[in-house]
């Protein structure tokens, strides 16, 4: 017996040890070309989750003024002397000239969507101002603002921008006490049941009012379609 195991032994291939694993190559270091466009993409990442892009957009900054205006910015990192403030009044009234130009535009540019929603035969227009839709009536008794309601929704400005939507978050519900949501989701829902859709157009009044609101600027018509899953 000893001698057939050494026979098979020998004819079964010989196995080789595990290769000693390669040393690690050192990532090669950083022109300093290279370390600049890190140091530009650093700032581009604070830069975009920050208020920038909006102050921006508020104030109405062309090219040559984002270029001031960062250059102030520089100042104050390298710990530099503030600039001169003996502009500062007269400036200010430059930017509330421009932030009262762009919410004039603002509120014509909603009036006009309003007037296009009322053109449709098919919108009905409540004594608050809401104006709405069923897409689907749904079954069941309809909620009230004392229940909380789960729904699926999506909604736009105006222009079509999406501020807010579940579709954007693996279209998940959310739920909520109707009561406790802007004035236009609660009259709005309590006009279908469980199963429902609904569209609405929500007046500024309605909702937000006149002030800005994270991506909804200040006196926007909201526009939702909301499908309605549950009433507790």
């Amino acid at each position: 017996m000893r001698l057939l195991l050494l026979a098979l032994a020998a004819a079964l291939p010989a196995q080789q040890a595990p290769a000693p694993a390669a040393p690690a190559v050192p990532a090669p270091a950083l022109t300093a070309a290279e370390q600049r466009a890190s140091f530009s993409r650093m700032g581009f990442e604070i830069g975009s989750q920050s208020p920038l892009p909006g102050i921006r957009t508020d104030y109405e900054m062309s090219a040559d003024e984002v270029d001031a205006f960062l250059a102030g910015l520089r100042r104050a990192m390298l710990a530099e002397d503030a600039p001169g403030a003996a502009l500062d009044p007269r400036f200010n009234a430059v930017l509330q000239a421009r932030a009262a130009a762009r919410s004039a535009r603002a509120k014509q540019a909603n009036a006009d969507f309003l007037a296009k929603v009322d053109a449709d035969k098919e919108v009905t227009k409540t004594a608050s101002g809401l104006r709405y839709k069923v897409v689907k009536a749904g079954e069941g008794a309809k909620p009230t603002a004392k229940n909380t309601v789960s729904c699926r929704y999506h909604g736009t400005l105006a222009d079509g921008r999406v501020f807010d939507s579940t579709r954007a978050r693996g279209d998940q519900p959310i739920s909520f006490g109707l009561g406790e949501v802007i004035p236009g989701w609660t009259e709005g829902l309590q006009l279908i049941a469980k199963g429902g859709v609904i569209k609405l157009w929500i007046p500024a009044n309605l909702a937000y009012g006149d002030q800005d609101n994270g991506p909804i600027p200040g006196g926007s018509v909201l526009e939702f379609e909301v499908e309605l899953l549950d009433i507790k």
